[in-house]
């Protein structure tokens, strides 16, 4: 036979088995192949698909709750009273408390100054400066009354001479070195009182429910209360939630990011900044709301 003929023969005969090789390759490719998409689809559907749908589901609920909240909030002002020269703070915000977390119930709308800040936040100063917004030039209150520091204890707050305070503040912390090295004229002091307590106090609390709180939302109240009567006489609602669900990535702090969606809005003041974030302008925010129901008369001294 011709050498050419067996060639081509061999060639024949061993054609069927390269292609019986290349199939059983193509089916494990295609097995394994198989086998790698059901897995990557696995692993999408379980660490991202199912995830980004209940986080849409979540963000879904969570602002419908809050716009629902922000139906009962706002400003509701009873009757106001004038030239009201001193106050009662029935409790005083401390400071840290939206570091407490997701389900602690310290009034994160309601966040201000704390300790005595707070304090005296609401207090006239003999040598307030006359600039600034509106609210720094507004007239304060001659004194406030608080239990501060130690609870069951009142103590009659205002800013005195300095050779006053410095006699008044040790019965209840030492003087701070800037205190002494400042050589300020005047400093804020709290003195023991047994004077009648004012006959109108401001409080604040946090009104949040536990289903509230899964959902980062968190409500405020801030009453001016009768003191004599127990009469709620003006009450601001306020409400606020996180759109992020709590995210703390990168530094992110969800309370205060959860300014930014309140009502009643945190939107910067008269003379502010145009840009003043909704973290600055909560600040002083119960003093605001306070003289417009307590208006204070003129302090010609104390």
């Amino acid at each position: 036979m011709d050498p050419k003929q067996v060639e081509v023969l061999d060639q024949a005969e061993h054609e069927p088995r390269r292609w019986q090789a290349w199939k059983r390759w193509l089916c494990t490719l295609l097995v394994i192949g198989a086998g790698c998409g059901c897995v990557v689809g696995y692993l999408f559907v379980k660490n991202i698909a199912i995830p980004t749908y209940q986080h849409a589901k979540r963000f879904e609920r969570a602002e419908a709750m809050f716009k629902e909240r922000c139906k009962r909030s706002g400003v509701f002002i009873h009757r106001t009273v004038q030239d009201v020269e001193e106050i009662l703070l029935i409790n005083v915000r401390e400071t840290g408390q939206l570091a407490d977390g997701q389900f602690s119930l310290s009034d994160p709308y309601g966040d201000d100054y704390g300790g005595e800040a707070y304090i005296a936040s609401f207090l006239e100063h003999p040598e307030r400066a006359r600039r600034g917004d509106a609210t720094a030039r507004a007239t304060r209150y001659r004194a406030v009354h608080a239990q501060y520091p130690e609870p069951g204890r009142y103590r009659r707050f205002r800013y005195v001479p300095l050779s006053q305070a410095l006699k008044e503040i040790p019965a209840y912390r030492a003087p701070r070195p800037s205190e002494l090295l400042d050589h300020r004229p005047y400093l804020m002091s709290g003195a023991d009182t047994d004077q009648a307590q004012p006959r109108y106090g401001l409080r604040f609390r946090d009104i949040s429910t536990r289903e509230e709180r899964n959902y980062w939302i968190a409500g405020s109240s801030l009453q001016v209360v009768d003191m004599y009567t127990g009469e709620v006489i003006a009450e601001r609602v306020g409400y606020l939630w996180d759109p992020g669900q709590g995210e703390r990535s990168g530094g992110r702090s969800p309370w205060m990011v959860a300014a930014r969606a309140a009502c009643p809005e945190f939107r910067p003041l008269p003379g502010m900044d145009s840009n003043a974030t909704a973290e600055i302008v909560q600040l002083g925010q119960a003093f605001r709301f306070v003289r417009q129901v307590l208006i204070p008369t003129s302090v010609k001294g104390n």
